[in-house]
């Protein structure tokens, strides 16, 4: 674990605690997640992001892509805040992939 936290800080990575069942059963509460901040976002990939009310870090499913704009979603639809309530996030919002869960 230390290892991880040392190599996140010295290369394009950051490392987030999962609190939460948004993305369940994908990614569990609890769980920590090794996110890659340069990257392009494509459907299907599960980034970490500015929530747009609120000064936290959330992580969500890229569903897809519309005039520079994302629709994102949790994988547990019914325990979710995403696009649904918030609308589209733009590339900004986006802070990386997820590429890890441990």
């Amino acid at each position: 674990m230390a290892f991880i936290k040392a190599l996140a800080r010295l290369l394009p990575y950051r490392c987030y605690l999962v609190v939460g069942h948004s993305m369940e059963p994908t990614i569990r509460h609890g769980k920590r997640v090794l996110v890659k901040t340069v990257f392009t976002p494509k459907k299907f990939d599960v980034v970490a992001l500015y929530h747009p009310h609120k000064k936290v870090i959330i992580l969500k499913r890229i569903i897809s892509l519309k005039n520079n704009a994302f629709e994102v979603l949790g994988d547990n639809r019914d325990d979710s805040i995403d696009s649904r309530s918030f609308g589209l996030v733009s590339r900004k919002q986006i802070v990386g992939k997820v590429v890890a869960c441990f």
